[in-house]
């Protein structure tokens, strides 16, 4: 029989067997997250910031207190706020099993109002919601949205029922937005940092000596030293790698 090769990866990580390391990263993340804290999670390209969102995710379904919501704002970059809103309000509905009475697509619009009524009707008592915004600075290229809108957003959070969890390479005071009001907005003074670097040599090494010997093809030391030096400890090439 033939075996699957267990370094497939080249996008976001769905799979909880798959998602190894970031183990420091998470423990902050959930402590702040518990705290009502908002995060900003930073990092280059292919690091894993959306694999990390989605295990976030995952731990969040297993004890079934908060709501994280996924949203990913890259194929949103030309899209109205009103628009915006009503996207967001359908993953929110998504994420909680519901379904909309209207289809939710960059046609349909929800006044910010609405929008906050929306989503504070989806909370329960005693209940956190989060919203996990991957792909952030694609939204920085929208002319559309302005101070105001970021300032709605933060409203949400400051009753302490709403969190937000951004994902970008850069910085969000790093972030150039199309319309240059938007950073003035107190919004983006919410967010504690993490920073996502390449894995240490030893959780790299681990790594691919972990997933070959789960695929029942156990790698020998020499041949994971060459992996590692082919591919350095950045996640995504490791993978790319062993693969091969």
């Amino acid at each position: 029989m033939q075996r699957t090769n267990p370094f497939y990866h080249r996008g976001p990580i769905h799979d909880a067997r798959f998602f190894r390391d970031r183990s420091e990263e998470i423990a902050q993340a959930r402590q702040l997250l518990s705290l009502g804290q908002s995060i900003a999670i930073v990092g280059p390209r292919r690091i894993g910031k959306s694999s990390l969102l989605l295990h976030l995710a995952r731990l969040a379904g297993r004890d079934d207190r908060d709501c994280y919501v996924y949203f990913d704002c890259e194929a949103w970059a030309g899209a109205a706020p009103e628009a915006l809103h009503a996207l967001l309000v359908e993953a929110l509905a998504g994420a909680q099993g519901r379904s909309l009475a209207f289809s939710a697509d960059s046609s349909h619009v929800l006044p910010y109002r609405e929008f906050r009524s929306a989503v504070r009707a989806a909370i329960t008592p005693g209940q956190r919601l989060i919203f996990l915004l991957d792909e952030f600075e694609s939204l920085s290229a929208n002319p559309h949205l302005d101070a105001g809108f970021f300032s709605g957003l933060r409203a949400l959070a400051t009753a302490g029922e709403v969190a937000f969890v951004t994902a970008s390479a850069r910085s969000l005071g790093w972030l150039t937005f199309a319309e240059p009001s938007a950073l003035s907005s107190p919004f983006f003074n919410i967010f504690t940092q993490i920073r996502l670097k390449p894995f240490s040599d030893d959780a790299a090494a681990a790594l691919v000596r972990d997933l070959a010997a789960e695929a029942g093809a156990p790698m020998a030391d020499n041949t994971v030293s060459f992996v590692l030096e082919l591919a350095g400890s950045h996640p995504f090439f490791v993978q790319m790698a062993a693969y091969y």
